[in-house]
């Protein structure tokens, strides 16, 4: 079996256009392992409710049952085989030493972070210049305790509320000058 066989793919496609770029999606996923979700799974929140964080216990769940997963938003559209890219993931010198792949959205957790996450996560006010990552494709591997320790205290801000926030600018969600708006995810 090759190694990337052994990553599950996760998304969740619910509403909307998203089950359409869920079924997208997974006819580029033959032969991996899916953890896929069309409809709200039973005892999990609506996104309405508390948003994204759907995503964060779906990719709790599918690492329950996988050791390594990549999470892929219903909006991905791979230009290559998935299989080039599930062995760069794997491959990434980052990957190999953090356990963690996911890319750099080119906005700082300064300007995507409230203060209320600041305070739930007690980051320093040094960590406000730190590059996004966006969780549009996530590659979690377990096996790393680095990786390992990366899930945990996600759901762990996740549940706590860190993810709580406006999309859209909302000047009482921080004062700081270059705060734009809170990504939830």
């Amino acid at each position: 079996m090759r190694l990337d066989l052994l990553v599950a793919i996760v998304n969740i496609g619910i509403g909307g256009w998203y089950p359409q770029g869920q079924a997208r999606l997974r006819s580029y996923c033959q032969g991996y392992p899916l953890e896929f979700a069309d409809e709200l799974p039973s005892g999990y929140p609506s996104h309405e409710h508390r948003p994204y964080m759907l995503k964060v216990l779906w990719l709790s769940r599918a690492l329950q049952r996988h050791s390594k997963v990549l999470w892929l938003d219903c909006s991905v559209v791979p230009l290559r085989p998935l299989q080039d890219f599930v062995e760069y993931i794997q491959g990434h010198a980052f990957t190999k030493e953090y356990g963690v792949y996911a890319y750099r959205s080119g906005m700082t957790v300064g300007q995507t972070c409230n203060d209320r996450a600041l305070a739930i996560a007690g980051l320093p006010r040094e960590a406000l210049s730190l590059p996004e990552l966006a969780s549009t494709i996530v590659y979690i591997d377990k096996t790393n305790d680095r990786g390992r320790d990366v899930a945990y205290w996600w759901e762990r801000l996740a549940v706590l509320g860190a993810i709580k926030g406006s999309r859209l600018h909302e000047p009482s969600e921080s004062p700081r000058k270059e705060f734009l708006f809170h990504r939830q995810d």
